[in-house]
Protein backbone atom coordinates (compact mmCIF):
# COMPACT_ATOMS: atom_id res chain seq x y z
CA UNK A 1 0.00 0.00 0.00
CA UNK A 2 1.52 3.31 -1.05
CA UNK A 3 1.29 6.48 1.00
CA UNK A 4 -0.20 9.47 -0.81
CA UNK A 5 0.35 12.17 1.80
CA UNK A 6 2.47 13.02 4.81
CA UNK A 7 2.57 10.83 7.93
CA UNK A 8 0.00 11.83 10.54
CA UNK A 9 0.11 11.90 14.36
CA UNK A 10 -0.33 8.39 15.72
CA UNK A 11 0.98 6.76 12.56
CA UNK A 12 3.56 4.00 12.97
CA UNK A 13 6.94 4.44 11.31
CA UNK A 14 9.22 1.42 10.86
CA UNK A 15 12.74 1.84 12.17
CA UNK A 16 15.51 -0.69 11.66
CA UNK A 17 16.92 -0.25 15.16
CA UNK A 18 19.59 -2.05 17.12
CA UNK A 19 17.23 -4.87 18.11
CA UNK A 20 15.86 -5.43 14.63
CA UNK A 21 12.77 -3.85 13.09
CA UNK A 22 11.09 -1.48 15.55
CA UNK A 23 8.13 0.86 15.27
CA UNK A 24 7.97 4.45 16.51
CA UNK A 25 4.85 6.59 16.50
CA UNK A 26 4.47 10.10 15.12
CA UNK A 27 3.59 12.53 17.91
CA UNK A 28 3.66 15.53 15.57
CA UNK A 29 5.13 16.74 12.32
CA UNK A 30 7.79 19.40 12.64
CA UNK A 31 6.70 22.86 11.51
CA UNK A 32 9.63 23.05 9.06
CA UNK A 33 9.76 20.47 6.27
CA UNK A 34 12.83 21.37 4.15
CA UNK A 35 12.95 17.97 2.41
CA UNK A 36 9.22 17.61 1.66
CA UNK A 37 9.87 18.05 -2.07
CA UNK A 38 12.12 14.97 -1.82
CA UNK A 39 9.38 13.00 -0.01
CA UNK A 40 11.27 13.09 3.31
CA UNK A 41 9.50 14.45 6.39
CA UNK A 42 10.63 15.54 9.86
CA UNK A 43 8.56 14.24 12.76
CA UNK A 44 8.73 14.02 16.53
CA UNK A 45 8.31 10.50 17.88
CA UNK A 46 6.63 9.40 21.11
CA UNK A 47 9.93 9.87 22.96
CA UNK A 48 10.33 13.51 21.89
CA UNK A 49 13.12 12.80 19.38
CA UNK A 50 13.15 14.32 15.90
CA UNK A 51 13.47 11.81 13.09
CA UNK A 52 13.21 11.74 9.31
CA UNK A 53 10.94 9.40 7.38
CA UNK A 54 9.96 8.54 3.82
CA UNK A 55 7.60 6.20 2.05
CA UNK A 56 9.57 3.20 0.76
CA UNK A 57 6.64 1.86 -1.27
CA UNK A 58 5.50 -0.45 1.54
CA UNK A 59 4.91 2.16 4.24
CA UNK A 60 6.71 4.85 6.19
CA UNK A 61 10.29 4.14 7.30
CA UNK A 62 12.85 6.13 9.29
CA UNK A 63 15.61 7.66 7.16
CA UNK A 64 19.03 8.02 8.77
CA UNK A 65 20.91 11.26 8.13
CA UNK A 66 23.82 9.22 6.76
CA UNK A 67 21.59 8.17 3.84
CA UNK A 68 20.97 11.79 2.83
CA UNK A 69 23.00 13.67 0.26
CA UNK A 70 25.31 16.39 1.61
CA UNK A 71 22.85 19.03 0.33
CA UNK A 72 19.95 17.34 2.15
CA UNK A 73 22.03 17.05 5.33
CA UNK A 74 22.74 20.79 5.20
CA UNK A 75 19.01 21.53 5.00
CA UNK A 76 18.08 19.53 8.12
CA UNK A 77 21.21 19.63 10.30
CA UNK A 78 20.29 22.80 12.21
CA UNK A 79 16.79 21.52 12.87
CA UNK A 80 17.83 18.04 14.01
CA UNK A 81 20.65 19.23 16.22
CA UNK A 82 19.31 22.53 17.53
CA UNK A 83 20.01 23.00 21.21
CA UNK A 84 17.84 25.23 23.35
CA UNK A 85 19.66 28.34 24.49
CA UNK A 86 20.97 28.09 28.04
CA UNK A 87 19.86 30.84 30.38
CA UNK A 88 22.33 32.40 32.76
Amino acid sequence: MSQTSVPYPGERIHFDGFGGDTVVKVSSLHEEQPLADDGIFLFEDQYGDLKLCEDDGHGWVVVLESKLSPEQQDKVYDILYARPAMSM
